[in-house]
């Protein structure tokens, strides 16, 4: 990746009541509560040009009528369905999380929160227990820490096991910054997965802090959808921003994507390519492409998307004019 306040806690209490349907809340429960993340907290947020067409189908290369001069920006048309898959991932993580918010904590401390043991009512024998710890960490100057993890156990049966840890900095998770992580592996340990389920690890780090507003998304291995790859995405308050990412074509071809757009949409990135089996062939390639995704320039030394028609490159057509003002710097271009 490339990048990397306080709110008013009575309309907190007044949602996660509403949200909950039940529970004694305390006005400290509530800000133990407020450091879990959110699905806004997390989503990507690309703009809706970056999707294809209904019906089109995403290919290397493609001209269409509104675009007849270079193509379609089909690479940049796989941001919108990459990122709808990203955040189904998001909201599976918050869905996990949010059965916290369903029941007031089972034991107080000072800085200190427990939630259950309780039944999985998913997964037979086997029951959950939440517990948030609070700290004033030196170089926070005043600000509390966060740290929380979500652990399982057959029932009767040993230690309990983390299946989600994080921590988070600030008063609530949409105004400071933080990061959680999903253990697969013991979710499998435990018999809690299921098909769709990936191995190893899920990590999500972000920052409500500055602008952009900044999610980290990396997976251990391929799930929800998406590639095993570090996914990056910076959102500005204007409506610019910057997304890192990849996606595999139907021919195999693995295609990682580092991109950046202005206001309108209009933007530049950079792909490095791996050929499918055997040839595995490797390079990378710039493109720019208009607030209506239509392509105004390629650089292509392989001409591996086949903007100078099918054939060995190099490849450069277009005006490099034309490509917008970026707000992150695209890697090598």
């Amino acid at each position: 990746m490339r990048w990397v306040n306080s709110v008013a806690v009575a309309p907190l209490a007044a949602g996660l009541l509403l949200a909950s349907g039940c529970g004694n809340y305390s006005t400290e429960d509530i800000r133990f509560l407020s450091a879990l993340p959110r699905r806004t907290d997390l989503h990507v947020a690309v703009p809706a040009q970056s999707a294809p067409p209904p019906g089109a189908l995403v290919s290397r290369a493609a001209v269409s009528a509104a675009c007849p001069a270079i193509g379609d920006a089909t690479v940049w048309q796989w941001a919108k369905p990459t990122s709808d898959d990203l955040n189904k991932a998001v909201d599976w993580v918050i869905g996990l999380v949010d059965v916290v918010r369903r029941y007031p904590p089972t034991d107080r401390r000072d800085d200190w929160r427990r939630w259950g043991p309780f039944d999985d009512d998913k997964h037979p024998r086997r029951e959950l227990q939440i517990t948030i710890a609070r700290s004033y960490p030196d170089l926070l100057a005043g600000e509390p820490r966060y740290a929380y993890t979500f652990e399982a156990r057959v029932k009767g049966d040993g230690n309990f096991i983390p299946l989600i840890a994080g921590e988070f900095d600030g008063d609530s998770s949409a105004h400071g910054h933080g990061w959680v992580e999903l253990r697969f592996d013991n979710f499998r340990l435990l018999q809690m997965n299921d098909a769709t389920t990936p191995d190893g690890t899920m990590r999500i780090q972000y920052d409500r802090v500055s602008d952009p507003r900044t999610t980290d998304l990396s997976l251990a291995t391929a799930g929800f959808g998406v590639v095993k790859f570090g996914y990056g995405y910076a959102g500005y308050a204007n409506g610019s921003g910057a997304f890192d990412y990849a996606f595999r074509e139907g021919d195999g071809d693995l295609l990682e994507v580092w991109a950046s757009y202005d206001t309108a949409g209009a933007g530049r990135l950079r792909v490095q390519f791996t050929a499918a089996p055997p040839s595995m062939a490797t390079g990378s390639f710039n493109q720019c492409f208009d607030a209506a995704g239509c392509l105004v320039y390629v650089d292509d030394p392989y001409n591996f998307t086949q903007s100078c028609g099918v054939g060995p490159g190099p490849c450069v057509t277009g005006d490099l004019a034309a490509c917008a003002t970026v707000p992150v710097a695209v890697p090598g271009f």
